[in-house]
């Protein structure tokens, strides 16, 4: 009996234990692929969810707007008004608001001499008749245009609180 132990300890002896540098190399290889596949997926969910929020965010900004609306017989002169000054973006700047009211004629068409840097788009000047709330987006430039380069990735709120999403949407 002796012997046959001897022979066993002899054999996990010359068997090491552990992995192979080609079992490494192909694991490592399967974590880089899965890794490329979960990140790009993971950058657009979460600017997605952003979208959301800021959708959100702006369509609560909307109805408090609406409610100083009510109590007060006038639009708010800014967010300060309404306490809304502080609420940031989902990308930490503070959302854009412009009193349009009286740039439209009776028809909902704006006059092109009143507009100023009301939001715009083709030939609806401006998109909103009351006032524009805007987030400015990821890139944190913006311009009147909505056709501008720079204004694509803004949340709008157009067509008098019809439409609110990305500029490029509209």
């Amino acid at each position: 009996m002796k012997s046959y132990r001897f022979k066993l300890k002899e054999d996990l002896k010359t068997h090491s234990s552990g992995f192979t540098l080609i079992e490494v190399m192909i694991v490592i290889a399967i974590m880089g692929i899965l890794t490329s596949i979960g990140v790009p997926n993971y950058i657009k969910y979460r600017e997605k969810a952003r979208i959301a929020v800021a959708i959100t965010e702006i369509k609560f900004i909307e109805k408090e707007i609406a409610n100083f609306v009510v109590e007060n017989g006038k639009l708010p002169e800014d967010l300060s008004e309404i306490g809304m000054d502080k609420v940031l973006d989902p990308w930490g700047r503070p959302y854009q608001y412009l009193k349009t009211q009286g740039v439209c004629d009776d028809k909902g068409k704006g006059d092109k001499g009143k507009f100023g840097q009301a939001r715009k788009y083709l030939s609806t000047v401006p998109i909103n008749c009351d006032f524009d709330l805007c987030s400015v987006g990821k890139d944190g430039k913006s311009a009147p245009s909505l056709r501008a380069k720079i204004s694509q990735d803004d949340l709008v709120r157009a067509n008098n609180g019809g439409f609110i999403g990305l500029g490029s949407d509209y």
